[in-house]
């Protein structure tokens, strides 16, 4: 009984050192880029940094820190800007659009 069980378990440890690895995929998103779509949804939508800034409860300089780049936002902050600026947090994530 426990002869096959062990063998079975042979059978798939080997089948997944087979097994082909995928590819990793290199995903390329910085603060900078971040904060780059956030300004831009945020002039958009016609919003300025302190009406921003009060709707999430941060500082001015918290969102302007944040669309320089030299602070990275949390996701609980980036949800809470997407729905402040009526988007998806992925548009944050995009390339900006030329």
């Amino acid at each position: 009984m426990f002869k096959s069980r062990i063998k079975k378990l042979e059978e798939r440890v080997e089948a997944l050192e087979n097994a082909p690895v995928p590819s990793p995929v290199k995903i390329e998103v910085s603060c900078k880029s971040i904060g780059e779509n956030i300004k831009s949804r945020r002039k958009n939508v016609g919003m300025s940094q302190n009406e921003l800034a009060s709707a999430i409860g941060v500082s001015v300089p918290m969102v302007c820190q944040i669309e320089r780049g030299t602070k990275s936002v949390t996701l609980r902050l980036a949800a809470d800007m997407a729905k402040v600026l009526q988007c998806d947090v992925n548009d944050f994530l995009s390339e900006k659009e030329e």
